[in-house]
């Protein structure tokens, strides 16, 4: 009997054990590998209806009301808690290598399919490191946005150097430990088996709205990766710690560019036979960052440092790199000599666009700042047309805002951040979208006002 007990007792203390034993297998790694990241919960109050992760402002009310600027809203979120792996293999071709995956439980950011708490890719991305040089692999930050967009993790609603990743290939280049070049070779559109429809305009009246259910529908219309180039970015950085540094960072001067080609197709018969005709656009942008310690830090303590943060970009057809609702190339009105629409041969326009950003960090303290700052957009170059044929794209953004930094310890940051946004929109909500003379019925414009607190726990 002894025999027996003692037999079910080793075998209830293995069945217990064989999950854990295969739990822990699952989390090992065949390499050295540190998980780290954050939680993150926030909770926001807005005069919109607009949940914790506002942009910009919506249209305000006209004849008739606009629901989501009628009321307003607030928010709970954890859903942007973040996890990261950092793993460091052997060397390979004379360089050390490394790997780093990092996701987020945010989901589709902008109504896409996959459902909030879901965890998506943020970065992931191999790297291989040589002395002065460093290969990078995977999805990892557009490089242009480098200098600003992530800096300030209290602070995320920058107009302009709003962060975006995209997979690429990038070469980094140290000429001194003050001063790097990159250059990159970056993908951006769908990342399914298919690169979406072509682009149809519509051969309605007025023949601007080319999602139309009419001809062809517009099922993603990604023509840069029909195109024959890769966006092509290039950037260079300046740094110097013998100014003085806040943090880690010191004085700081970036600039760089993109480069990139779009193939709009569409079907210029528009009968039952499909026949595709193509144009390639133009897509570039131009940006400078900066970062100057105005007070530097004294000996490792940030009370009384003060810096300035600021940057500039200029663009056409960019939105893609730039982020937000702000308009790239789009089909116009084109007329023939008899003077009736012309769908078969369509006008593309590509507005330019350009922005700055400019921001101060106050230290009353080594764990408490104060960080205001003002971000801007414009789109020139605008037909007539074009804004008709595309009432949603913002013309005009401005950004004010003001947030409060408190890092207790080095796992906790608790902030603080009042915004208030201004947006104009390339045409009035009208009954019937794309028609001039059509009744508008809401404005053109919208305000936003908003507060938000965020805590993290790092680890």
């Amino acid at each position: 009997m002894k025999k027996a007990y003692l037999f079910c007792a080793v075998l209830l203390a293995f069945v217990i054990a064989m999950p854990a034993v295969s739990f822990g297998a699952a989390v090992q790694s065949r390499w050295d590998m540190t998980i780290g990241g954050y939680i993150l919960f926030e909770t926001s109050w807005a005069s919109q209806g607009q949940g914790v992760d506002y942009f910009n402002a919506l249209r305000a009310s006209g004849r008739d009301d606009n629901y989501e600027d009628k009321y307003g809203a607030y928010s709970f979120n954890s859903m942007q808690t973040t996890m990261n792996y950092t793993i460091k293999g052997p060397d390979a071709f004379g360089a050390k290598t490394m790997g780093f995956i990092e996701g987020r439980f945010q989901g589709s950011v902008s109504g896409g399919n996959t459902p909030n708490g879901t965890f998506t890719i943020r970065h992931a991305y191999m790297a291989f490191d040589w002395p002065k040089d460093r290969l990078l692999l995977g999805e990892w930050w557009s490089i242009e946005h480098y200098g600003i967009g992530n800096w300030e993790i209290a602070n995320n609603t920058e107009t302009v150097f709003k962060a975006v990743r995209m997979p690429q290939i990038m070469w980094q280049h140290n000429f001194t430990p003050d001063i790097w070049s990159r250059l990159a070779l970056t993908y951006t559109g769908p990342l399914g088996a298919t690169l979406g429809g072509q682009t149809a305009p519509d051969t309605s009246a007025g023949g601007l709205n080319v999602n139309s259910a009419t001809g062809l529908s517009n099922t993603g219309g990604f023509g840069f990766p029909r195109s024959y180039l890769p966006a092509l970015q290039g950037a260079f950085q300046y740094e110097t710690k013998g100014c003085g540094t806040i943090g880690p960072r010191g004085l700081i001067f970036g600039a760089g560019g993109v480069y990139a080609i779009e193939k709009k197709t569409w079907d210029r018969d528009r009968t039952a036979v499909v026949a595709l005709d193509d144009e390639n656009i133009k897509s570039w942008e131009a940006f400078y960052w900066m970062h100057i310690p105005i007070v530097p830090e004294k000996n490792q303590n940030k009370t009384g440092a003060v810096a300035f943060t600021g940057g500039a970009t200029v663009g056409s057809n960019a939105t893609q790199y730039i982020g937000g609702n702000f308009g790239g190339a789009s089909y116009n009105r084109t007329y023939n000599t008899a003077g009736a629409l012309d769908a078969a041969n369509p006008n593309w326009a590509a507005p330019t666009g350009y922005g700055w950003y400019a921001g101060m960090e106050f230290y009353l303290s080594n764990e408490f700042a104060i960080i205001p700052s003002f971000s801007a957009w414009r789109m020139s170059n605008l037909s007539n047309q074009y804004q008709l044929g595309n009432p949603n794209k913002l013309v005009r953004d401005d950004t004010y805002n003001l947030a409060f930094r408190y890092d207790p310890n080095p796992a906790i940051r608790l902030a603080v951040e009042f915004m208030h946004d201004y947006a104009k929109y390339a045409d009035y909500g009208r009954a019937t979208p794309g028609d001039a003379n059509s009744i508008a019925l809401q404005d053109n414009r919208g305000k936003l006002n908003a507060a938000r607190f965020s805590a993290w726990y790092f680890f």
